[in-house]
């Protein structure tokens, strides 16, 4: 979770609250996309779904961000986490699955984008710029715009320290919650694109 919380700060409520969640998963048990294994489907993924889903988020922006404003003097972590008193808005438990859903996303596009050689990833980053931009992927992934580009090793570390994680200190997580992170989280380990170098 430690990990959860210093991305949230790098990218904060605002860019969570436009952001996606995957396939409209949410805590009412809607089931996740498929695993994609072939350019053509990140490419479905990222153009089928991204605009959906951040619509979704952008749906209950206002009311997340007033739900937060009550505590902006709190000290500490994150109160998105840690108020125990968010599992009885459903609303909260949207907002968290889709924070994680970005994430989610964002390492499944780069789990992609680091089998390319760097010309083919600017290339492709270029040409999905603005859906990928939506769940904040440069903030997550900065080094697409260095020279040396993604490399799997940075991706490896990002998607073990996020999630492989059993959510269970997300005091404000319902235990439906927890278990919805628990299948994203097998969603994005299960990477489809591995090279076995």
């Amino acid at each position: 979770m430690k990990k959860l919380l210093s991305l949230f700060g790098a990218i904060g409520m605002v860019a969570t609250a436009s952001t996606s969640v995957i396939a409209c998963t949410n805590t009412e048990g809607s089931s996740l996309p498929k695993n994609p294994s072939t350019k053509e489907e990140i490419i479905a993924l990222i153009n089928n779904n991204v605009k959906d889903l951040v619509a979704k988020m952008d749906e209950i922006n206002d009311e997340v961000m007033a739900i937060l404003d009550e505590y902006e003097d709190w000290e500490g972590d994150e109160p998105i986490f840690i108020v125990p008193a968010f599992k009885e808005k459903q609303v909260m438990q949207d907002a968290l699955i889709g924070l994680l859903s970005q994430y989610a996303f964002s390492a499944k596009v780069a789990q992609y984008i680091c089998t390319l050689d760097v010309a083919d990833q600017k290339t492709f980053f270029g040409e999905h710029k603005v859906n990928l931009e939506k769940i904040s992927f440069v903030i997550i992934f900065p080094e697409i715009k260095l020279a040396n580009g993604i490399l799997q090793e940075k991706v490896n570390t990002f998607v073990t320290s996020l999630f492989d994680d059993d959510f269970e200190d997300i005091a404000s997580a319902t235990d439906k919650t927890k278990e919805q992170f628990k299948k994203i989280a097998a969603w994005v380990m299960e990477n489809k694109f591995s090279t076995s170098s």
